[in-house]
C-alpha cells in the first residue's frame, strides 16, 4: 500500500505537467517590419509571447500548435526569435532576418504636365511608401531638390524639360530604390481663343491664345503655313509674331473685307498639331 500510494500520485502528476513551450519551424525566415511571421510549435498556451531581441510580443493569432505576430518597427538586421510562456522559454533559438523595405512609388500627381508651365504647375507630389529620411528623389537618373517630405510623400518641382516620358525615382540613404515611375510632359499644342486686336485699315492683328506654343510653332491658315516675323518679309505678307508659349499674334494682311471662315492650327515639333480651331474674320 505504502509503494502503490506513490506510484498513483507521480502518475497524477505527470497528467497535469505543462508541456514545455518549444519552437519547430518559422515561415518566412526573412521579412520586413509590418509583416506577418508564422511561428509552429508545441506547448503554445494562451499567454504565449514571442520573445524578439529585446522585445516581448503578443502574437495575433494562436493555436497549440501554431502562432501568428507582426514585425514591429526595426532597424535591418539578424533577430534571436523565441517563445516564452510564464516562467519558461523555448530552448531552440531560431533567428528572424529583418530587412529594409525598398521604397515604392505608388503615384505621381500631377502625372501629366504642359511643356509651358509655371513652377506652380509644375509641383509634383509623390506618394508612395517606405521613404525615409534624407531619400533622394531622381529625375531621369539626376538628383532634384525635394521641398516636402514623409514617409509617405515626397514635393519637389520639375524644371523647364522638353516633351515627352521622364522616369522618377525614389533612392533611400540604405542605397535601396524604387521601380521608377513616368512624367509626361505634353508638348502638344492647342488654341484656346482667337480675339482681333489692333486695326491697321490695310492689316490687323488676330492674337491666338492657348497653351505650348513655342518660338519655333508654325502657324497653319487654310492649310498654308504661315511665316515667323524676321525683318525680312515684304511689308504686305501675312506673318506671326511670338509673344510668349502661351500667346502668338496673327498679322492678316486681307484682300477684302469680307467675313470668311478660316482655319487656324499650331504644328510643333514631330508634327504635335493642334485640333484645328475655325474663326470667321476678314
Amino acid at each position: 500500500m505504502h509503494i502503490i500510494l506513490p506510484t498513483l500520485l507521480f502518475l497524477l502528476l505527470g497528467m497535469f505537467q505543462v508541456e514545455a513551450v518549444e519552437i519547430t519551424a518559422l515561415s518566412p525566415s526573412v521579412a520586413e517590419p509590418g509583416s506577418r511571421v508564422t511561428v509552429l510549435g508545441e506547448g503554445l498556451e494562451p499567454g504565449t509571447l514571442v520573445g524578439l531581441g529585446d522585445q516581448l510580443i503578443e502574437p495575433e493569432a494562436l493555436a497549440p500548435t501554431r502562432l501568428q505576430f507582426t514585425i514591429p518597427p526595426l532597424p535591418e538586421g539578424e533577430y534571436a526569435l523565441y517563445l516564452q510562456y510564464e516562467e519558461q522559454s523555448s530552448k531552440r533559438t531560431f533567428f528572424l532576418s529583418i530587412v529594409e523595405p525598398p521604397p515604392q512609388i505608388i503615384s505621381l500627381s500631377p502625372v501629366n504636365i504642359d511643356e509651358c508651365s509655371t513652377a506652380a504647375e509644375r509641383r509634383v507630389v509623390v506618394s508612395g511608401r517606405n521613404f525615409k529620411p534624407g531619400a533622394n528623389l531622381l529625375l531621369d537618373g539626376a538628383a532634384v531638390p525635394v521641398s516636402g517630405r514623409s514617409e509617405t510623400g515626397l514635393t519637389f518641382t520639375t524644371p523647364l524639360l522638353a516633351g515627352g516620358s521622364h522616369e522618377v525615382q525614389v533612392v533611400n540613404p540604405s542605397g535601396k530604390s524604387s521601380l521608377t515611375h513616368s512624367l509626361f510632359i505634353n508638348s502638344i499644342p492647342e488654341i484656346l481663343s482667337v480675339s482681333q486686336g489692333q486695326d491697321n485699315v490695310t492689316e490687323y492683328h488676330l492674337i491666338i491664345e492657348g497653351k505650348n506654343f513655342l518660338y519655333s510653332s508654325m502657324l497653319v491658315v487654310n492649310g498654308t503655313p504661315i511665316l515667323r516675323n524676321s525683318g525680312r518679309q515684304p511689308t504686305q505678307a501675312d506673318h506671326v509674331e511670338y509673344q510668349n508659349c502661351r500667346t502668338m499674334i496673327y498679322l492678316r494682311h486681307p484682300y477684302s473685307r469680307e467675313l470668311k471662315r478660316v482655319s487656324l492650327q499650331v504644328v510643333n515639333h514631330g508634327n504635335l498639331q493642334s485640333p484645328v480651331h475655325f474663326v470667321t474674320i476678314p
